[in-house]
């Protein structure tokens, strides 16, 4: 017994020299490339520097105005000198950057403008930045698209593939493009990120079939979106038959409609400020078992929150509600839970209609009530003409510190 622990100490050590032996080769071999569009650099295109680095290799891109549609097929981490001066710029045709290689980093460019090809059916879409792999950085970039007369649609800021898990988009500027994130894949962080809507979406999570993996257990947090020049559509975050994500943290301001769940469950949406939407704040559709809490949502001009259609079993807790034109809006579903929010300064509290039976209310401030110690009565309609009430049977006599 003794002899087998000693051989097999022994058999360790061989083979975590070898590995560090290997690990020291690999550090060695990788080199810098450097790429200036002036001349006097190793190449005068990105592209012919991707072709010759090897895996583990960097590349520095000086800066200048670099006409060039990249396909990065090998992992490595490409650095721009200056984000606002190191540019990729696609002409309008095509995708500019393609991301096949596992862990790949960019950062520190202003890539723009791709083409206008909208087929998502087809996927071919036309983005700035197609990932389709795994385990790459998106830092620091500035990613945008010029419009200019003749063209008429902004598509894609950066479209994450199906199966392409555990990329990381952090702190870029996306600016100009109507459709700024699509994300069809699991395990991903987009976190702190300037997101500038133009009339479409922000960021899109989507599972496209359920046939599919769905799209889960992503984390969207710390990003802060706001509208330009079109303001009458487009969500800031969209969630479509996807699971177990979680929306933390987000600011969104003068976007049509701020956080959308559709068809989904199980996600997180919590300790986001979501203010002056055109419509809804956050709004649950055909959904169960989501969890809504300690959310800041005010000054909006439809609802606050709104909980539609055939939407079972959310909690929506420990929110505050202020401001907005109607607190929550509730049409034909049931029990969801509304606990422990503070309802202030709305010009109305709740709306309900059809069949919005069976929820419950408890706990909730109401800066409206009129006698506390009271239950508070909520009233609707059941169907479309009969008048019916909801109790908030146990109403808090002090609005919750949130």
């Amino acid at each position: 017994m003794k002899k087998f622990i000693v051989f097999f100490l022994i058999f360790l050590i061989i083979i975590n020299a070898s590995i560090q032996a290997n690990t020291n080769n690999d550090v060695q071999n990788q080199k810098i490339i450097y790429v200036d569009d002036d001349g006097g650099a190793d190449y005068t295109l990105i592209q012919d520097a991707i072709n010759n680095a090897t895996n583990g290799d960097t590349i520095f891109v000086f800066s200048g105005i670099y006409f060039e549609h990249i396909i990065v097929n090998k992992s490595i981490t490409l650095i721009g000198e200056d984000k606002n001066n190191t540019i990729i710029d696609g002409q309008h045709i095509g995708k500019v950057v393609t991301i096949t290689a596992n862990s790949v980093t960019i950062k520190g460019f202003k890539l723009k403008n791709c083409g206008e090809n909208l087929s998502f059916r087809k996927n071919n879409t036309d983005t700035v930045i197609e990932i389709r792999s795994k385990n790459n950085n998106i830092l620091n970039n500035i990613i945008t698209w010029d419009k200019f007369a003749g063209l008429y649609y902004n598509p894609l800021g950066i479209n994450i593939n199906l199966y392409s898990d555990n990329n990381n988009i952090t702190n870029n500027e996306i600016l100009q493009c109507i459709n700024v994130i699509r994300l069809e894949s699991s395990n991903n962080k987009i976190c702190d990120n300037l997101i500038e809507m133009n009339g479409g979406d922000g960021i899109m999570l989507f599972t496209y079939s359920p046939n599919l993996p769905f799209c889960s257990k992503n984390n969207i947090s710390n990003n802060i979106f706001y509208s330009i020049n079109c303001k009458d559509f487009g969500l800031a975050i969209w969630c479509y038959h996807v699971k177990d994500n979680i929306i933390s943290n987000n600011t969104i301001s003068d976007v049509y409609g701020g956080i959308h769940i559709d068809s989904s469950s199980n996600n997180y949406v919590f300790k986001n400020n979501v203010s002056n939407c055109l419509y809804w704040g956050i709004s649950v559709c055909n959904s169960n078992n989501n969890y809504i809490l300690n959310n800041e949502i005010s000054l909006n001009r439809h609802a606050g929150i709104y909980v539609g259609w055939g939407s079972y079993k959310n909690l929506i807790k420990n929110n505050n509600i202020t401001k907005n034109r109607i607190g929550i809006t509730l049409t034909n579903n049931k029990l969801n839970k509304f606990y422990q929010n503070n309802f202030i300064d709305n010009k109305r509290q709740v709306k309900f209609a059809l069949r919005s039976i069976l929820n419950h209310w408890k706990g909730n401030y109401w800066d409206n009530q009129i006698i506390h110690g009271f239950p508070k009565i909520l009233f609707g309609i059941l169907g479309r003409f009969i008048p019916w009430v909801n109790f908030d049977w146990r109403p808090a006599k002090q609005p919750y510190n949130i």
